[in-house]
């Protein structure tokens, strides 16, 4: 036969405590006054994919007839006569009173009655707010400039963003594991809702308030939160149980279970945006075009570009179990800069204007739409291309491309560039048409150093694109380069007057890669963009980090399942138990046989002058 929980008055054993707001805290036992109980919760609970999972935790309790009433802001906290730990810790959020007139006393004799609404110390830290942030070397604290970095160097820099002495970890980094890769973020939040982009970018990041009592009102105000990986839960050795009088494990008098499709995720938008860190010393052109050039992080502009991407995905077979179940989350991936390939040339495929084309002596150089030629064929890319036509007869014809600048192209002497452009004829040419690219490096007197150029190609169908190389290290003392088309025929012929030569899909680069722009559609596997204007910037592409993310949360949310939420515990049956059964730690759980591990996400705490109940709030990563 098991024994039944033996209840003592709980006041004996409990207390509630305040301290003011000033070194060194001196608490003061208010447990004698109390009216009605106690009432706290901590943490949240099991929500939709991408909300926060932490809520602003509560006490709330009334006292009757206090000596001195506590300040607001006020330190506050739950503790145990005969051992230590805490249940609740936190701080008076707004202090209330009513006067009443009870016949217990006299009907003349006033009874004051005081309630104290308190917060946890995630309500505290709510209070801070953080104008952008990027990411801090731990431990030292130094800027990371690259707008590439690890969580625990975001948490890093939202520590300094309160104290910038390095001196005060409001928020405790549990551990350390290079996951996900962030970007400057321009948030304007609490530290809690840029802790919760964290946790939105990453789903394997998770944080809780703790039981902490700060050791002075400045830089001893440390770990009042803890961050941590799911994969890193500390355990509280503690297990429950269904059997009742179990040795050395706690019996749950209460337990819920669901199943719900309501935490099932199956389609998934990710709404990302963070700072694009542009390296490359020859981007010259960012931002413009109504379009800032920085990124305010840490309450400062920060050259880059803020980048907002959409990443959908589709798990087509939780769809079919479950229903269409969308989730838009926001997030924080980072842009890689370090795998960035960039198109120096700025105007590459000529969809938008024709700046920096010009023609040579003998030609005109103008802008147009192949397919609507007299005799059509498709632009390389998009609908627009250079067309070169011959206007006097002469061996050569050329098209010259003045670059992102007046004075060309920005390069760095000793760094090899690879240009490629197409090239073709129209049905109005020779058919012995051949054209080759050429490298023109120039100094800062704007004095031709040399040239490079590449194999002349026969372009030998009409309408038809070939494909122009060339390749090289810039040249000693050179700052800028143009790109030069030349056409000219094998047989060593004049170019007839009205010949039509055709140029598109321009490539500058310190990469050999195939052409890109900034208006190639994204994939899987890259993302594109300009650095500013559309069309009157260099191009980019760079590793898509967010589709990754997008695929971990499908994994994370696609399916769904019969798991424990909550329990319930009468904490009188082992009351030493309690300090160590707190948020973000975990348990075992006991029923029909199954032991199973849970986290537990949230606390709702009950005290009344004889009993002690608690519903644990769980979930099963």
């Amino acid at each position: 036969m098991t024994l039944p929980i033996i209840e003592d008055p709980i006041y004996g054993q409990v207390k509630i405590e305040t301290s003011p707001w000033v070194n060194p805290f001196v608490f003061t036992d208010r447990t004698a006054e109390l009216v009605g109980g106690i009432s706290y919760s901590e943490g949240g609970r099991l929500v939709t994919p991408g909300s926060s999972q932490v809520d602003v935790g509560r006490l709330t309790a009334t006292f009757k007839n206090l000596a001195t009433i506590p300040d607001i802001g006020s330190v506050v906290r739950i503790s145990f006569n005969s051992f230590g730990g805490y249940a609740f810790t936190g701080y008076v959020q707004d202090v209330g009173q009513q006067i009443v007139f009870d016949q217990s006393v006299s009907y003349t004799t006033p009874v004051t009655l005081t309630t104290l609404y308190c917060n946890d110390w995630v309500g505290y830290v709510s209070q801070f707010q953080a104008v952008g942030a990027g990411g801090n070397a731990t431990p030292g604290g130094g800027l990371l400039d690259e707008s590439a970095y690890y969580y625990f160097n975001r948490v890093q820099a939202l520590n300094q963003i309160q104290d910038s002495t390095n001196n005060t970890k409001i928020i405790e980094t549990l551990v350390e594991v290079n996951e996900r890769l962030f970007g400057d973020t321009d948030l304007v939040g609490s530290l809690t809702e840029h802790l919760d982009l964290i946790a939105q970018t990453q789903p394997t990041f998770y944080w809780f308030g703790g039981h902490t009592i700060p050791t002075n009102i400045t830089t001893g105000r440390d770990s009042l939160i803890y961050a941590n990986l799911k994969s890193q839960v500390a355990s509280t050795g503690k297990t429950f149980t269904d059997v009742a009088g179990s040795a050395g494990q706690l019996h749950y008098t209460e337990i819920d279970f669901q199943n719900s499709t309501a935490n099932v995720a199956n389609n998934i938008v990710l709404n990302n945006r963070s700072r694009f860190h542009i390296e490359a010393q020859e981007v010259t052109r960012i931002g413009g075009f109504n379009e800032e050039n920085y990124v305010v992080v840490n309450n400062t502009n920060v050259v880059g570009i803020g980048r907002d991407e959409t990443q959908e995905v589709t798990d087509a077979t939780s769809v079919t179990a479950y229903g269409v179940r969308r989730a838009e989350i926001n997030t924080n991936v980072s842009y890689y800069w370090s795998t960035a390939i960039f198109n120096l040339i700025v105007n590459p495929s000529a969809e938008y204007s024709d700046d920096g084309y010009s023609a040579g002596a003998n030609s005109r150089v103008r802008r147009r739409v192949p397919a609507q030629d007299a005799n059509p064929f498709d632009a390389y890319v998009g609908d627009w291309a250079m067309r070169v036509r011959q206007s006097t007869a002469n061996t050569q014809a050329q098209l010259n491309f003045s670059g992102g600048e007046s004075d060309g192209i920005p390069v760095v002497s000793g760094t090899t560039y690879y240009a490629k452009v197409y090239a073709a004829r129209g049905t109005v040419s020779r058919t012995d048409m051949r054209a080759q690219v050429e490298i023109r490096w120039f100094d800062d007197n704007e004095t031709l150093l040399s040239s490079t150029t590449g194999s002349n190609v026969t372009l030998t169908n009409a309408n038809q694109w070939y494909l122009l190389t060339a390749s090289a290290a810039a040249p000693a003392n050179a700052v800028r380069a143009t790109i030069r088309i030349t056409y000219s025929r094998s047989g060593g012929g004049n170019i007839s007057v009205g010949d039509r030569l055709w140029a598109d899909a321009f490539m500058f680069a310190k990469t050999n890669s195939t052409y890109i722009d900034g208006d190639t559609a994204g994939s899987s596997a890259y993302l594109y963009g300009w650095t500013g204007g559309v069309g009157a910037s260099p191009s980019y592409r760079v590793d898509n980090l967010v589709d990754d993310a997008a695929l971990e949360f499908l994994a994370e949310y696609a399916t769904t399942e019969m798991r424990v939420t909550r329990i319930r515990w009468n904490a009188q049956e082992d009351l030493t138990a309690t300090p160590a059964l707190v948020v973000g730690k975990s348990i075992s759980l006991i029923y029909d046989g199954i032991t199973t591990t849970y986290r537990i996400i949230g606390i709702d705490g009950n005290i009344s002058p004889d009993r002690y109940m608690i519903d644990y709030y769980l979930t099963k990563d």
